[in-house]
């Protein structure tokens, strides 16, 4: 129990500590550039996340289940490599694509050519926060919690004095090259925390290593492809039809969501090893264990969001002049925490079963499809409101279909039991 409340503690203050790097980054460009600045800085940011997740192709989730259940026969350790390897390869070579069609990038996506140079700092970035989600996929599955809240307490200083130096030195491309230096640093401080476990070699990604993960890998990879991607197109959507400052406000309400959303699912990172762990246990107890994480999590979400509706005027009021909190907008974006963190535990029983075809279409595609069709219908019309009917139809959607699913799966279970 004490272990238990200790990986808590770690997982929670590291995460905690980041997602307030993000905000108090995210108030400084505000606060100094304003709603056009925080957008144009959103830009780079968002690109790069969306980017860097996408490139790893499901091998984050995968490294955390493979080195999580078989550290000791030494596959762990090859699936890791694995995971580094290929994703370096795919990071520099998308990169690269990215950066000589910046231009062309920016006016499909944004209708504006002249935001390239903003596409050319993302693809500056996306490596090193490529390889810094593997990073962290592989410390969690080695259950380095400890580490990585370490790593974190100074990857949170090293990002909040690179982008308020930036800004001071250099406006606001130098708060974006401050940035930038932070992800360079942070993929450094992992790499050193990663090599008190494992070794690992600049090599080109093992064939037969693939071949054994890649019914695992292919699925999660492609839930990946449609996951961030849509929340992307989302949110140009605003950019086309709303206009940069439209989406520099919606961002600064999407930054609270997003810090928000990170606690139940960092408290997830460290119930997903010990459900992994679990296997073998009466189907009794392991539809206990279930309720036990989905309480937990979705009530943590709830009391947070709850917290942050009520204290919405200030907490939006702290990004500066031309912030505002529309309650519906707010309330609708807050929604959709709670119905996330609820559904994050039911994942874990198509990760342990290794059903990650089946979660694919019973969950992400069901809520990345209604997302992107919800943005396209409600965004031109509705603006900011629009957006946040559209993520709260696509979460609502994806918990639905995911709870029916997998209560009919445990159902099915119990009886055959």
């Amino acid at each position: 129990m004490l272990s238990t409340l200790k990986k808590f503690a770690n997982a929670l203050s590291g995460t905690a500590v980041m997602q307030l790097a993000t905000l108090v980054a995210a108030l400084a460009v505000s606060n100094i550039f304003g709603p056009l600045g925080l957008s144009k800085f959103g830009i780079v940011q968002n690109t790069i996340t969306t980017i860097a997740s996408v490139l790893p192709f499901g091998l984050g989730y995968t490294s955390i289940n493979y080195v999580n259940k078989h550290r000791e026969s030494g596959l762990g350790l090859q699936v890791a490599n694995f995971a580094m390897q290929a994703c370096l390869l795919a990071s520099l070579f998308f990169a690269f694509l990215l950066f000589l069609g910046a231009s062309e990038f920016a006016q499909l996506f944004y209708s504006d050519p002249g935001l390239s140079i903003l596409i050319v700092f993302a693809a500056i970035g996306i490596p090193f926060s490529a390889i810094s989600f593997i990073q962290h996929a592989i410390l969690n599955g080695f259950e380095a919690f400890a580490d990585m809240a370490r790593t974190a307490f100074i990857s949170a200083f090293a990002t909040i004095v690179c982008v308020l130096v930036g800004s001071w030195a250099g406006g606001l491309t130098g708060a974006i090259v401050g940035l930038l230096l932070s992800l360079v640093l942070r993929a450094a401080l992992l790499q050193i925390a990663l090599n008190k476990y494992a070794s690992f070699k600049l090599a080109l990604p093992s064939m037969a290593i693939w071949r054994q993960i890649r019914h695992f890998a292919i699925p999660a990879g492609l839930a990946g492809l449609s996951l961030t991607p849509s929340t992307w197109y989302a949110n140009s959507l605003l950019i086309k039809h709303g206009g940069l400052e439209a989406q520099g406000v919606i961002m600064a309400a999407l930054t609270v969501r997003m810090a928000i959303s990170f606690i139940p699912q960092q408290l997830s990172t460290v119930f997903l090893p010990q459900y992994l762990q679990s296997e073998g246990e009466p189907t009794r107890q392991h539809i206990k264990r279930l309720i036990q994480y989905v309480s937990i999590l979705a009530g943590s979400a709830l009391i947070l969001c709850a917290a942050a509706f009520i204290l919405r005027e200030p907490l939006m009021a702290a990004f500066g002049k031309g912030f505002h909190a529309d309650p519906l907008v707010f309330g609708l974006l807050l929604a959709t925490v709670v119905l996330e963190a609820t559904g994050l535990p039911l994942s874990y029983f198509y990760a342990r079963r290794e059903q990650m075809w089946r979660f694919l279409f019973v969950y992400t595609y069901p809520k990345d499809i209604s997302l992107v069709l919800a943005s396209i219908i409600l965004v031109p019309t509705h603006g900011a409101l629009g957006l946040a009917q559209a993520y709260f139809v696509s979460l609502t959607v994806g918990f639905s279909v995911l709870a029916i699913s997998t209560g009919h799966m445990l159902w099915r279970q119990s009886k055959s039991s």
